[in-house]
């Protein structure tokens, strides 16, 4: 089963607008471990490839680092999730969109705490992120 971790980073002080941290995606199978990331846009590619495998087999998502996020069916109904030389699956898009959307919620909560958060202030990146939901569809 595939579990989204977050951290952010210890080193800056929390920052809603600059939220920067650690991903990390672990199943049974394998871990894809992303350091020092911009984690809004992880969850804006995580968002966007939920609501795109909807209808295609695979979404390839720049997310301006070293490597693309990769996700796919495969044949068998799992997805695969490849980032640069490390990858991990999942058993279906049901759950996919299922631990996406926790994690989504554990992030946008976090940041809702953090002094600099204003709701006036919501990138369109994080609008992606706040206004769809998989199971919404």
């Amino acid at each position: 089963m595939l579990k989204i971790s977050l951290s952010f980073d210890p080193e800056f002080e929390p920052s809603a607008k600059d939220p920067l941290g650690d991903l990390k995606f672990c199943d049974d199978r394998g871990q894809i471990l992303v350091r020092d990331t911009y984690l809004d846009t992880w969850f804006a590619a995580l968002t966007d490839a939920c609501r795109r495998l909807l209808s295609v087999n695979r979404v390839v998502r720049e997310l301006g680092e070293p490597g693309d996020l990769i996700t796919e069916k495969l044949p068998d109904g799992r997805l695969r999730l490849n980032f640069g030389d490390q990858s991990g699956s999942v058993e279906s898009l049901s759950d996919f969109g299922a631990e996406v959307n926790r994690a989504t919620d554990l992030f946008l909560g976090t940041l809702r705490s953090f002094p600099d958060f204003d709701e006036t202030y919501f990138p369109r990146m994080l609008k992606s992120i706040t206004e769809w939901k998989y199971g919404d569809e």
